[in-house]
């Protein structure tokens, strides 16, 4: 039967695990380390882990190996927090994002995001504009024709 510190994915027992795991395969993990008791948590036998290269990174418990790599956010990871029936796992990072992901498939299930300055603003048929400023303000939410820059 495990002990209570390795059920604790909140403890402080737990947190030096992590950071060996992370540290001890010769991966460079640095940039989890400063956030690591907010960025990481586990689920079964993996441990998930946040980084500051936008990338949220499944971890074998038992070997100590990164299993999965998904690309999380634009910037860094920001916040991880599982839900409560264990089921998905929720993301924040510096695009202002909000991911929601299968634990077990490691797939994305929803993105939700804040509008953007120009959320929905209809450019079609503006004249004068170069491409590069119709890019930009896709980028920032507006529409042309219909379509939606994500």
């Amino acid at each position: 039967m495990p002990s209570h510190e390795e059920d604790d994915a909140e403890g402080p027992e737990c947190l030096k695990k992590r950071k060996k795991l992370l540290v001890s395969n010769g991966v460079q993990c640095s940039y989890h380390t400063p956030l690591l008791e907010k960025l990481c948590h586990r689920a079964g036998p993996h441990l998930l882990s946040g980084g500051s290269d936008g990338m949220l990174r499944w971890w074998d418990l038992r070997h100590g190996e990164c299993v999965r790599v998904r690309k999380a956010h634009q910037g860094a990871v920001q916040s991880l927090k599982r839900s409560p029936d264990g089921q998905r796992l929720v993301s924040c990072g510096d695009d202002g994002a909000i991911q929601v992901w299968d634990l077990e498939s490691g797939e994305l299930r929803r993105t939700l995001r804040r509008d953007r300055p120009y959320e929905r603003l209809d450019i079609s048929g503006v004249q004068g504009l170069t491409d590069a400023q119709r890019a930009s303000l896709r980028a920032l939410g507006a529409v042309e024709d219909g379509i939606v820059a994500h």
